[in-house]
């Protein structure tokens, strides 16, 4: 829970000049597990940190955004791994009760009210959040978890990927499962529009202070998922970076990412995610010299 929530919301509510990032990425699991900023910053030589989490929805992320931006100096590059389960309507934020140890700030009192929780009573009795954690969660908070052994740069940054060089169709399979893998948000065929409207405003958010919006079609196994850039769930996101003019990075269809890079269909393992990683950086590098010779 620390790498999950904590670490996330404590960096984003930083207000020192040390904690402000020339990038940021956001996302779900597939960003959060894929792409380190540890290999992006060595080839661009800029600053990133990764706000993404496991099973974010569009309303988490735009919480996140919010928070950052309210604290920092706006980043240069937001890079958001756009994903279907983005314009489904899920209501993560019910499930994240570690969000209730920050209701004292605004933001977040708003939007865990939203979600149903009496975040006035909670602010005023803070003993009293731990009665709407559900079991499991009680328990991660009181009771320490095995330990997240790093191997190299596997946490960096936001950064959290201890797959290491597993893949799905290998033998042997690592003792402990990744705890920062979460359940697979639903994979419904039909937009939701007040999803579609959170995610927009998101970008328009970040565009208002005058960041470089950056889309991000994470790699799959499955080629149904390259195939699905023609449905109205894939085309949504094209259409709107036409009409932003974000510029999009389609790691979903190169013929880097074969089966040994994968831990499962979705999420890639920690050699996939330094190609991944190498393959942000140098789309942040062509972007920014094309930014600069016009």
């Amino acid at each position: 829970m620390q790498y999950h929530v904590f670490d996330k919301v404590d960096e984003a509510l930083h207000t020192n000049s040390r904690s402000d990032f020339n990038v940021i990425y956001l996302g779900n699991s597939r960003v959060h597990g894929g792409i380190n900023p540890y290999y992006v910053d060595s080839i661009t030589g800029l600053h990133s940190f990764n706000f993404a989490l496991g099973a974010c929805d569009e309303q988490e992320m735009k919480l996140i955004t919010t928070l950052y931006l309210q604290n920092h100096t706006p980043p240069q590059i937001a890079v958001i791994g756009v994903d279907k389960a983005m314009l489904v309507k899920y209501n993560i934020l019910k499930e994240r009760f570690p969000y209730l140890f920050y209701v004292d700030r605004d933001s977040v009192s708003a939007y865990m009210r939203i979600n149903g929780f009496p975040t006035g009573i909670i602010r005023v009795f803070p003993f009293i959040k731990y009665s709407f954690f559900d079991e499991y969660n009680r328990t991660a908070i009181f009771v320490p978890g095995p330990r997240m052994e790093r191997s190299g740069h596997s946490i960096y940054n936001g950064f959290v990927n201890l797959f290491g060089d597993q893949y799905m169709d290998s033998t042997s399979k690592p003792k402990n499962r990744d705890p920062l893998s979460p359940k697979e948000l639903p994979r419904r065929q039909k937009i939701n529009d007040t999803s579609a409207a959170v995610f927009e405003q998101t970008v328009q958010l970040l565009q208002s202070k005058g960041t470089q919006v950056v889309f991000l079609f994470c790699p799959s196994r499955l080629k149904k998922e390259i195939t699905d850039s023609v449905t109205n769930l894939q085309h949504f996101f094209l259409a709107l970076a036409n009409r932003k003019n974000i510029p999009i990075l389609r790691a979903d269809t190169s013929s880097l990412y074969t089966r040994e890079y994968f831990y499962d269909n979705f999420h890639l393992n920690e050699p996939g995610s330094r190609i991944l990683s190498r393959q942000v950086g140098a789309f942040i590098n062509e972007l920014r010299k094309n930014n600069q010779d016009k």
